[in-house]
Formats: structure tokens, sequence, C-alpha cells
């Protein structure tokens, strides 16, 4: 909220060139989806996608829309992200997010498997495995990969959190309860967050 705040006064009192105003209603469009406000982050993003940052406003377009579980629109504007730029792995791991959501694993995975091809260390790409290795029924490979990522990135608590989900649903209740208190320690806001 206070940088909400700061962005809509800092635009107001410098608005600079052209390129440097949308840059701001981008910045203003992701503070608002950061808020759960995906109408307001919409109308910012769409009039920001002009700017140098373009890839990004179609990507954050994306994860808006599907906040609002309009599938067709978080489609194309994650395919819209790509298509700026190839290479750009978050765009790739929003597509297999989407699918996921969906319940739509092989195109999760498919998608899943182009990010690894763009870039092997990706966390995010190693997360979202673990959870299509989870929705599958293979509860130990997806520990695994989780316990690789948590090794690699200590402190992610969505990982330690979802960790702690696969444990629990293992029935080894200590492992997931000292799990979950990690991740609550790291971000507390996570104990009132329905695991997805």
């Amino acid at each position: 909220a206070h940088a909400l705040y700061y962005f809509k006064k800092a635009s107001e009192l410098n608005p600079g060139n052209e390129n440097d105003k949308l840059l701001f209603q981008y910045m203003i469009g992701r503070c608002f989806l950061n808020l759960n406000e995906p109408d307001s982050a919409i109308a910012y993003l769409e009039t920001a996608v002009p700017t140098s940052a373009k890839k990004y406003c179609y990507y954050y377009l994306g994860k808006a829309w599907l906040q609002k579980k309009n599938y067709e629109s978080s489609k194309n504007a994650f395919r819209a992200a790509v298509r700026v730029d190839t290479n750009y792995v978050d765009a790739y791991n929003g597509m297999a997010l989407l699918f996921i959501k969906q319940n739509q694993l092989l195109n999760a995975m498919e998608w899943l498997l182009k990010a690894t091809k763009k870039n092997k260390e990706n966390p995010e790409t190693f997360y979202l495995t673990a959870r299509v290795l989870f929705m599958t029924g293979k509860y130990d490979s997806a520990i695994e990969t989780l316990t690789d990522l948590i090794k690699w990135k200590p402190y992610y608590a969505d990982a330690i959190y979802f960790l702690a989900t696969v444990y629990l649903e293992k029935g080894e209740t200590e492992k997931s309860f000292i799990l979950q208190q990690r991740a609550f320690e790291l971000i507390p806001e996570l104990r009132y967050t329905p695991a997805e």
C-alpha cells in the first residue's frame, strides 16, 4: 500500500517523458496486483504496454487475469510476453501455473520443460514442477525436488510450506509441522493463506 501511494505521488510530481509516465503506470499496476486488486492492476498494466517494460506488462497482466480466473485472457497475455522475449522464463512459468490451476498437467509440464530449456536454474520452475508431481501422486519425487530447491534457496518460504503440505499428505505430521513453523517464521502471512 505504501509503494502504491509513493508511485502515484511520484507520477504526479515528476511525470518525466512519455516512457517514464508509462513506467509509473506499470509500477502502479504491479502494486494493485500485489494488493489483490486485479481490475485496477489490469487497467494500469494495459495502459503501460507500450513501454520498454512490455514483456513485464504482459506477464503481470497474465497474473492479474489469472487472479480473476479469466484463463483465456491470462493465456493470451503470457503468450504475448513470450512473443516479446522468447527467453523470458517467468512467462513460461506463468503458462505452466495457468495450466496447473486448470488441472491440465500435461500442458503444464510442456511449458515447464520449455522453461527448463531456457534456464535450468529458475527456482519457480522447480517449485511448479514439484506441484505437478504432487498433483499426480508422485509425492516422493515432489519431496526430492522441493528438498533440493530448499537446499539451494533456503529462504524460499512457499517451497518450504509446500513441502510441509506434501509431508502432511503422506501422514508425516511431525516433519510437516516443523516445516510449517519454518515457513511461518519467514513469511508470517502464510499462516492465513490457503495452500494452492
